[in-house]
C-alpha cells in the first residue's frame, strides 16, 4: 500500500502477494541475488517506478479493505447456506 516494491522468494504465499516484475520481482534464496535486485530497482527509476505503481495497484485491486469486506462477507453467506 505504500508502494515500496517487493523483493521475495518464490515460496507458496507469496506468489499470491506479488506479481512478479509489476509489484515485486522474485529472488532466489540467497544473499548475491538478492543484492543483485535490489541494486538493480536502485539504478533503474523506470522499474522502480514500474514496481511502486504495480505494488500501490495489486493492493488496492486484492486487499483493499472493502475487497476483504466483500470476500468476508461472501464466504460468510455461503457457509449459512450450506
Amino acid at each position: 500500500a505504500s508502494g515500496v516494491p517487493v523483493i521475495g522468494t518464490c515460496i507458496s504465499g507469496m506468489k499470491q502477494i506479488i506479481d512478479d516484475g509489476l509489484s515485486g520481482i522474485f529472488v532466489e534464496r540467497n544473499p548475491e541475488n538478492i543484492a543483485m535486485v535490489i541494486e538493480k530497482i536502485i539504478c533503474n527509476t523506470g522499474l522502480l517506478n514500474t514496481l511502486k505503481t504495480g505494488a500501490i495497484k495489486h493492493f488496492y485491486k486484492n486487499y483493499h479493505i472493502s475487497q476483504t469486506a466483500d470476500a468476508y462477507n461472501n464466504l460468510y453467506r455461503k457457509a449459512l447456506t450450506n
